[in-house]
């Protein structure tokens, strides 16, 4: 703690790219309010935090070197095909990433409880990580809107019961409710095994499994969906989380958006 200084702590806060101002001030008052308990207990000869000022820049918040890779429309029908040939597990798995956005520790924090089959809704209100020497240990999830409903595909529902008929064959006993979707696949092998599938199928760009979910979104936004439906779907602590990290598409949607304008004018001219 002797090591923490005022310097090391405005960059550190500096690393909170995605953050809203409000975020940052009560982190940097529970921080504060640690390092005041450590002055009083002579472990520290004074408070990092007392005299530390962080800038209200509104623009310090947005990364401007975001880098996002997603598949396109094209690769993503491409994956989608390829892998109705895999086993179902990982076609599972990926499918259902790829079509709902979730963060890999909330796709791993799922139980059959959550997924309610007559409306089509998954419920997230956990994470399932995986740590050295403690293996799987559940969490909340990321924050407050991270607890969230969102509806699925008829067809992704299907799927996963019919994942779940065949762990059930496989197990010779019926799946329980309170059991985790994904309990049998290894929370960092499929990192793994997904990058090298799409090496043995020529898939390009080559992208992480969280990428999953930054091409759900991006796909998205392409078909003109609102950022704020996206960004609840996300799970992001704000809108404005979601439009900072995909600023790229909607630039590409602005660009479309001026071609559409001036088709209209075109159109006309075309009518008269």
């Amino acid at each position: 703690m002797e090591d923490i200084t005022p310097i090391f702590l405005i960059n550190y806060f500096k690393s909170f790219r995605y953050l809203q101002p409000s975020t940052i001030k009560r982190i940097k008052s529970v921080l504060s309010a640690i390092m005041q308990s450590a002055l009083e207990l002579n472990i520290i000869s004074y408070n990092p935090c007392r005299n530390m000022v962080l800038k209200n820049d509104k623009n310090q918040h947005i990364n401007k070197n975001i880098n996002v890779k997603y598949f396109s429309k094209k690769t993503y029908l491409q994956v989608l095909n390829l892998l109705k040939f895999e086993p179902i597990k990982y076609r599972t798995i990926i499918e259902f990433s790829l079509k709902t956005g979730l963060r890999k520790s909330e796709v791993f924090g799922l139980t059959w409880y959550d997924l309610d089959t007559k409306e089509n809704i998954i419920t997230i209100n956990k994470s399932r990580n995986y740590l050295n020497k403690y293996g799987m240990i559940i969490k909340e999830t990321k924050n407050n809107s991270s607890n969230r409903r969102i509806y699925i595909s008829k067809k992704i529902v299907a799927l996963l019961l019919s994942y779940k008929r065949e762990k059930e064959l496989d197990k010779m006993h019926k799946i329980k409710a309170d059991e985790f979707i994904f309990d049998d696949i290894n929370f960092n092998t499929i990192t793994l095994w997904f990058k090298n599938w799409q090496k043995k199928n020529s898939i390009n760009p080559i992208i992480t499994f969280h990428d999953l979910r930054h091409t759900h979104a991006t796909l998205l936004l392409a078909q003109g969906i609102d950022a704020k439906t996206i960004s609840s779907r996300l799970g992001h602590s704000s809108i404005t989380t979601t439009l900072n990290i995909y600023a790229h598409v909607l630039k590409d949607l602005d660009k479309k958006a001026v071609q559409k304008i001036e088709e209209l004018e075109y159109k006309k001219t075309e009518t008269n």
